[in-house]
């Protein structure tokens, strides 16, 4: 039986709004420091409020595949995050059940964290129902939190994009504050161009990235803030070997294994086809990178990431799946898929039972558990930029970027008919799915 990819969080490029600059590892390098974050919000924390509804009707006319016996899918809730804030979405009738502007999802997405009129609180994704954090501290605005969504990191939102040639906004210092889940938060002001990346397991530690020089930043490194001193250290290696390296590359994508505490990274050196996944372990305290395959990413192509029910990573280029061992921190395998060139858009998740879901483009193929054995391929309306399954694995919801006749939607479709069984206008401008949850 088909069942959900599981609960991930997962950030795109800049230029989508989703996309995050990250740490990478030098080509070459086999045990290097480096990690992604996802920028805090441009737009500032505005008042909570239910958006409108975006019905189907809205968006022209396009083809659907076939809808002969298609079945009637059950609802999930799609926790969206995007430019916006963070939208929780009806996947069978589109309409948005809960909005907050300027918010960020905790990593198993069931709850909103908001920072607005001097307050911080919690919203919760079902039902929008709020619980009070403690105190705000504008003009900063969430970056991070904790997956149960009581410890909190608040950033300085960035005063305009980085200049060309640059991977971040330029600045001297860094204001960073800490809620612990009530009262003040503790300020932290540091010498330096740093952004929060996610907290240790045991709320002691936030992991940083520093973008060096500050002023001007072309690299970067990863760091880690002792919450009870304030001081800023480097962090280990698995073999707790200190890790210093300055890195330069360009994040694609990030997922968190809330199971394992592990945060991947995929990214690609700046000027370079070679892509990396880098893990950071919130748990055990290191970091490491894992250097994938030269023919992986090869001529531009796009790439993504998705996490296995064993804890298994998956890297899919559109035409090359390399497999990555968790445990082992190596590449296990890759495996050629299909004949294609580069491709400019793909997306990949796993279901429960271990099946890969691969799309490139509007084509989708699933590879059978272990072999990794493909079955035939069927189409998407459109193009996808991302993938995620529903909770009971039967559905596939597919995010179809912006084009020059319509907005982003999400399309739902059956997994065994291939019908497409509804689409909505994403909400707000948030397009990428954060978590799926089941509507109960």
């Amino acid at each position: 039986m088909r069942e959900s990819f599981g609960t991930a969080r997962a950030t795109r490029a800049l230029a989508t709004a989703a996309l995050i600059a990250s740490a990478g590892c030098s080509a070459g390098s086999s045990g290097a420091a480096s990690a992604a974050g996802a920028h805090s919000p441009n737009t500032p924390p505005a008042t909570f409020a239910a958006a409108s509804a975006r019905p189907d009707e809205s968006l022209p006319a396009r083809p659907t595949l076939p809808t002969t016996g298609a079945r009637t899918p059950l609802a999930d809730l799609l926790v969206l995050r995007g430019p916006g804030g963070s939208t929780v979405v009806d996947s069978a009738t589109g309409r948005t059940r809960t909005s907050a502007a300027g918010a960020i999802p905790a990593p198993d997405g069931a709850t909103l964290i908001r920072a607005a009129g001097g307050t911080l609180s919690a919203v919760d994704s079902r039902d929008g129902s709020t619980r009070d954090l403690g105190t705000a501290t504008p003009p900063l605005v969430p970056a991070v939190t904790t997956s149960d969504g009581r410890r909190v990191a608040l950033a300085e939102p960035a005063a305009a994009p980085a200049a060309d040639g640059y991977i971040a906004p330029g600045r001297q210092t860094s204001r960073i504050a800490v809620t612990g889940g009530s009262g003040s938060p503790t300020v932290f002001e540091l010498a330096g161009n740093y952004q929060p990346e996610a907290f240790s397991i045991d709320g002691r530690l936030l992991f940083l990235i520093e973008y060096l020089p500050p002023a001007a930043p072309n690299r970067y490194r990863v760091r880690q803030l002792d919450l009870a001193t304030g001081t800023v250290n480097g962090v280990l290696g698995p073999q707790k070997q200190l890790l210093e390296e300055e890195m330069r590359g360009i994040g694609r994508m990030q997922l968190l294994d809330e199971r394992r505490s592990v945060l991947y990274t995929l990214y690609r050196t700046m000027g370079s086809d070679r892509a990396f996944v880098h893990t950071l372990h919130l748990d055990g305290l290191w970091a490491h990178c894992i250097v994938l395959p030269p023919e992986f990413g090869r001529g531009g192509a796009d790439t993504a990431i998705a996490i296995g029910p064993t804890g298994t990573l998956y890297a899919w280029d559109g035409s090359h799946m390399s497999v990555v061992d968790a445990e082992q921190l190596s590449v296990r395998r890759t495996v050629p898929i299909g004949s294609g060139g580069p491709a400019s858009s793909v997306a990949v998740a796993v279901g429960a039972d271990g099946t890969v879901v691969t799309v490139t483009g509007a084509t989708v193929t699933e590879l059978r558990p272990s072999s990794l054995e493909a079955m035939p391929s069927w189409s998407l309306p459109d193009p996808a930029a991302q993938i995620a399954l529903s909770a009971d694995g039967k559905s596939l919801y597919a995010v179809n970027p912006t084009s020059p006749t319509s907005p982003t939607y999400i399309a739902t479709l059956d997994r065994d008919s291939h019908a497409t069984l509804g689409r909505f206008a994403v909400p707000d401008g948030n397009d990428w799915i954060s978590a799926v949850l089941p509507k109960t």
